[in-house]
């Protein structure tokens, strides 16, 4: 119930993103900000209905009531997780309607450029810009109207979210306890779900990055096996 609750809230703030996202950014990334935390929160509790502790597996529940709490769960996971590409959605939106005239000045550690994929779009640079990049000895010279930068090596924050939804995804298929759970009752919900996680982030570019190039085809045969991945 609790984690129902959180998910139609974080719907919320995903409406509350698209009303907002031509008049105020600020705003909008404020209601981001909530729409994650609301669906981290509902996401964490429908695992822990569906990776119940001990202390709560001795518990006396008939086999019936396990069941149905069990599709519920993750009926609200399914749902969750589906928002998450809505909200990644949103994220990229806000990005594209940043103020001009905007200005990024990074200090980058070395040590950062060991992970993952990071995109930096600039627009709109004054005719004369120096960005920095630490060390001192990458220091550019930018003149250009427009710029996109893309780091082949940087810390995964950019994608990590979409990254761990597709993840769980993908386990609730591989986990004998919910695979007949997404493969019959909650099929269609399952299939959406990936749709909706990928439709959202397909011409992002860390969706080039290799390991997710990997997690991508797995999901990918999941969806042939179910047969709805040219659906």
């Amino acid at each position: 119930m609790v984690a129902s609750i959180l998910v139609h809230l974080a719907r919320l703030s995903l409406l509350r993103i698209i009303s907002d996202i031509k008049v105020n950014n600020d705003l909008c990334r404020s209601h981001l900000v909530r729409g994650k935390r609301l669906v981290n929160d509902a996401i964490r509790i429908a695992e822990k209905i569906l990776n119940p502790s001990r202390e709560d597996q001795k518990k006396p529940k008939n086999a019936f009531g396990i069941e149905l709490e069990r599709i519920a769960a993750t009926g609200i996971l399914l749902e969750a997780l589906e928002i998450v590409g809505h909200l990644d959605s949103g994220r990229m939106a806000i990005q594209a309607w940043a103020p001009a005239n905007s200005v990024l000045l990074l200090r980058l550690p070395r040590e950062h450029m060991k992970h993952g994929y990071f995109k930096i779009d600039v627009v709109r640079i004054p005719d004369k810009c120096w960005l920095f990049i630490w060390p001192a000895k990458y220091r550019i010279s930018l003149r250009y109207t427009t710029l996109r930068i893309h780091f082949n090596k940087f810390e995964k924050f950019d994608y990590e979210h979409f990254e761990q939804a597709l993840r769980r995804w993908v386990s609730l298929y591989n986990e004998p306890r919910t695979r007949n759970i997404v493969s019959n009752a909650l099929r269609p919900l399952y299939m959406k779900c990936w749709r909706t996680l990928v439709g959202a982030t397909r011409h992002a570019p860390f969706m080039d990055a290799p390991h997710l190039q990997d997690l991508l085809a797995e999901s990918q045969q999941i969806m042939k096996e179910l047969g709805g991945e040219n659906n």
